[in-house]
């Protein structure tokens, strides 16, 4: 039996009802204010989140925190203490027994290594200078 439904307002949920509702068969009315001024799209864009509105808002905070997490498992020291073997050592290692070494501490190779081990990820963030700023700035000031 059919029946006539109803549906005010076309976002996530009433659309999703107008449409499960017209496969079972039903006779669907969806109602949804201001639609002439919008030329059919529906109010609020029918739930749809669009990426080209919300990445360039997101970009420079994506960024920012995509920077601190490389910075992070670039210089992460313990997960390479405990999960490496002898022969598979990461930078952060390699210093740690340069300064514990029993013979006396080389300066010069520390500081040679540290430098190295620095480079990579000084070029990085350099590099995304200008949208770690954005990120870290976002929403701190008006304007």
């Amino acid at each position: 039996m059919s029946k006539r439904i109803v549906v005010v307002g076309a976002g996530v949920v009433g659309l999703c009802t107008a449409y499960y509702s017209a496969l079972e068969g039903h006779e669907v009315l969806v109602v949804e204010r201001e639609a002439s001024d919008h030329e059919g799209c529906s109010y609020g864009n029918a739930g749809l989140i669009v990426p080209s509105h919300i990445v360039p808002l997101a970009a420079p905070g994506m960024i920012a925190a995509g920077v601190f997490v490389l910075v992070y498992a670039w210089n992460e020291f313990l997960f390479a203490f405990i999960f490496t073997t002898t022969r598979a050592k990461t930078a952060p290692l390699l210093l740690s027994e340069m300064l514990g070494a029993v013979t006396g501490v080389d300066w010069g190779a520390v500081f040679a290594a540290a430098t190295i081990q620095l480079v990579p990820i000084l070029v990085f963030v350099i590099a995304v200078q200008k949208y770690l700023i954005a990120g870290l700035t976002a929403g701190s000031v008006k304007g």
